[in-house]
């Protein structure tokens, strides 16, 4: 069973690593685009800045879709892992109790130090 929770952790710690990459290279393109429009807006007329901010308006309503898609995998995935997690110490309640001790005493140390 441990194996099983072991890997499920793992499938889900991978999904939101690639979730969270993904959310930052949307906004990346977000921001490049931003300057890119910005750069091509100095030395355009009235009607062709309307039509880039036109474009620019829809391509950021689908990053923004694009954006929301994934910030709500990231926390369907972080509600799977506590579920894990909260299963997990229902099956080893004594075990559970030990790690946290043992980090309360690190953290413990760890502070008294400073």
């Amino acid at each position: 069973m441990a194996k099983s929770t072991e890997t499920k952790t793992n499938t889900h710690t991978s999904a939101v690593k690639e979730s969270r990459d993904q959310l930052v290279e949307d906004l990346k393109r977000v921001i490049e685009d931003a300057q890119h429009l910005a750069e091509e807006a100095k030395g355009a007329s009235g009607e062709a800045i309307r039509a880039k901010l036109e474009d620019a308006r829809a391509d950021l309503e689908q990053r923004v879709q694009s954006l929301r898609g994934t910030g709500q995998h990231v926390y369907d995935e972080a509600l799977d892992r506590a579920e894990c997690l909260e299963e997990m110490i229902r099956k080893h309640p004594w075990r559970s109790v030990a790690i946290a001790a043992a980090a309360g005493l690190v953290l413990d140390r760890f502070f008294l130090r400073r």
